[in-house]
């Protein structure tokens, strides 16, 4: 019988500490907050909708305590995003990583020829920024310097604006007619517009200088606040939303600006003061992507105890636990399970290893659903990824659980690992030499291909003779062998069956086996 625990809370305020750049300093002088309409009313989405992952919040606080910024940009050759601050009493431009916490990777200060308003951002690659002046006029910013120059001039007012650099479309939103506008070509085609429920604010899909752009969405600043997800053909967008998410219960619903596309998660800047982007996972999968959702197996996976289930980790069924399972998880999950492993059990301590995958320029973050049920110290489930550099694998811990977890997705930023030739994603699970509960892993999902060695053979069944052998039975001895690697190979195999020490078969047999 498991003994109740006492837990004893303790809460400590910790400060959130950015970095010693004084261009991070707001000024003092604070004007007042047009652009924040509070949960507008009106002519608001009331259709069917989905619900969107959560996978991060990124606190603007360090870039502006007040509460001040506007636009959002996604800028692939940074791997960045682009932060306007609307006012012109706040000059700067920050580029931020795409994840928690808010860290600056550049800045620029704004000067002669930009808008009064900062409002939306499109980014066209080779430091071009194209921004919203609020106003019916659209800017052209040069990143270098800061300076900027009028590109053009639409009906209406402009929030929300992003730059379709291969299409040539430029594509704005404005909530005084409640309109999403686009014009191609950018700077002198025809602009055509669509009406969109009440205060539609941000507009996103350019992702790349080179790959043309197949969605575009668009935030709105309502309560409930949503976003649509728009088809685009040659960057023309369809006239009504393929796919509608509403936002986050804990996004300050009612003070969305404008949003951003990075090819696979969607960025929407929540001005709840302190400003937040909200990041959110709609399911888009790059070419790239290796999910792991054990429904067929172990899928490749390995672990490290000489143990197997429960007293290892293992593949069982999704429900194996009551009330305990990770998100969207099918018929089976990768689990482990002290609980039924028994108080007599040797100590579980295993590691489950993902294959060996090659990381790509879009491996950025790890993604995978968890649930967890803990008892006590010193048990704790681990989440991380081990790399190679070469001549050593490091290990490198992303997560540690060491409280419940009912069914959660999890998600952490590998993207400072993703030049080295080799990762592995791993889960250890430690149950201190106790007798606790149980946890599972499942929908294990990151960017790469799979590694094939370029050499690799092996064995993979002994065919005859069979474990138990028939008196005066004649059998002849046969096994299995498969090439893994990419290359053709010829090697010689090795047969040696010895009974009670005494060798009763040897051969070796030269042979050739084809690549897969």
């Amino acid at each position: 019988m498991k003994r109740l625990q006492y837990i004893l809370l303790v809460f400590a305020l910790v400060p959130l500490v950015f970095g010693a750049d004084d261009d991070l300093k707001a000024p003092s002088d604070v004007p007042a907050h047009v652009f924040k309409v509070q949960n507008p009313k009106g002519i608001t989405y009331t259709g069917p909708f989905a619900t969107p992952t959560l996978v991060d919040t990124i606190d603007l606080s360090p870039i502006n305590s007040q509460g001040y910024c506007w636009g959002l940009a996604y800028d692939w050759e940074r791997d960045a995003l682009w932060v306007t601050q609307w006012n012109n009493a706040y000059p700067k431009m920050y580029a931020i990583r795409k994840h928690s916490p808010c860290t600056k990777v550049d800045s620029v200060t704004l000067g002669t020829g930009v808008p009064t308003y900062r409002l939306g951002i499109g980014y066209a690659g080779n430091n071009i920024m194209y921004m919203a002046g609020f106003n019916n006029t659209i800017y052209r910013i040069d990143l270098t310097n800061g300076t900027g120059s009028v590109y053009r001039t639409v009906t209406g007012t402009l929030e929300g604006l992003d730059f379709n650099v291969v299409d040539d479309v430029v594509y704005a939103t404005d909530w005084t007619s409640n309109v999403l506008g686009y014009a191609k070509p950018s700077q002198t085609g025809t602009w055509t517009t669509t009406a969109r429920p009440q205060y539609p604010c941000g507009v996103s899909g350019a992702y790349s200088g080179t790959t043309p752009p197949t969605l575009l969405f668009q935030a709105e600043e309502a309560n409930p606040a949503h976003f649509y997800q728009f088809r685009l053909t040659n960057g023309v967008p369809a006239t009504t939303p393929e796919s509608v998410w509403q936002c986050d219960p804990g996004q300050t619903q009612g003070y969305e600006a404008d949003c951003a596309f990075d090819g696979q998660y969607v960025y929407i800047l929540d001005q709840s003061g302190p400003d937040k982007i909200w990041v959110y996972d709609v399911g888009i999968v790059l070419n790239d992507t290796i999910r792991w959702t054990f429904e067929t197996g172990w899928q490749g996976w390995t672990h490290s105890s000489s143990y197997t289930f429960p007293n290892a980790w293992g593949v069982a069924r999704s429900n194996l636990h009551t009330g305990w399972m990770p998100p969207n998880a099918q018929d089976s999950c990768l689990w482990f399970d002290d609980d039924a492993a028994g108080s007599g059990a040797p100590p579980l301590r295993d590691t489950a290893l993902s294959p060996v995958i090659v990381p790509h320029s879009t491996t950025n973050w790890l993604k995978w659903g968890v649930t967890y049920n803990y008892l006590t110290s010193p048990e704790k489930l681990e989440v991380g990824l081990k790399y190679f550099d070469g001549s050593a694998w490091h290990v490198v811990p992303l997560r540690t659980y060491t409280a419940d977890v009912a069914g959660a997705w999890d998600s952490a930023d590998v993207s400072a690992y993703k030049t080295y030739p080799r990762l592995q994603v791993y889960a250890y699970y430690d149950d201190g030499g106790g007798w606790q509960w149980y946890g599972a892993i499942d929908n294990v999902t990151i960017n790469g291909e799979l590694y094939v060695a370029q050499h690799d053979v092996g064995t993979t069944a002994i065919n005859q003779p069979p474990t138990n052998l028939l008196p005066n039975t004649t059998y002849q001895p046969a096994a299995t062998y498969k090439n893994f690697g990419n290359n053709n190979e010829t090697f010689d195999v090795y047969f040696v069956i010895d009974s009670s020490g005494t060798i009763v078969y040897n051969q070796t047999q030269n042979i050739t086996v084809n690549a897969g």
